[in-house]
């Protein structure tokens, strides 16, 4: 089934405003999946999830998905800065029961400028949430810092 993501929204303070980081970040993902069933046929990049569109997928448009599902698919956003995270809104898929369950146990974590996991949190049951938001991260200050997802 592989991640599909309507909008990923990471907030930090920036001069004391609580800030979307992600919409300036750089989105990637292990794989990425082209839908057959518009025309033309349309990639769903990674970029699609921090566009700041959190309407419904359309042909293209307000999300990103990965080809399959494996251990090593993952989605991960480069904030292109150093940041203290205070929150992380998902906002799933929402086209039906199984599909929005297929965050189910996924990992989100955040990486420093090494790759290297600074601070992780598992999700649970996803099905049937529409927004998942994540509080109570034990970032450093002004660590650089990634999301990416992992099964």
């Amino acid at each position: 089934m592989g991640i599909m993501l309507r909008e990923v929204e990471v907030y930090a303070l920036v001069y004391g405003v609580e800030t979307n980081v992600a919409r300036t970040g750089y989105a990637t993902q292990s794989s990425t999946y082209t839908t057959q069933s518009c025309s033309p046929n349309y990639p769903m990049a990674a970029s699609l999830a921090i566009d700041g569109m959190i309407g419904e997928w359309i042909c293209g448009t307000g999300a990103s998905h990965t080809l399959g599902s494996s251990d090593d698919t993952w989605w991960q956003v480069d904030l292109r800065g150093r940041y203290n995270i205070t929150r992380i809104v998902i906002y799933n898929r929402n086209d039906s029961d199984s599909s929005s369950e297929a965050l189910t146990d996924a990992k989100v974590s955040i990486l420093d400028e090494n790759d290297a996991v600074v601070d992780e949190q598992t999700l649970g049951d996803t099905k049937r949430l529409d927004t998942i938001t994540l509080e109570g991260w034990q970032t450093l200050p002004n660590a650089e810092v990634g999301l990416c997802w992992s099964f």
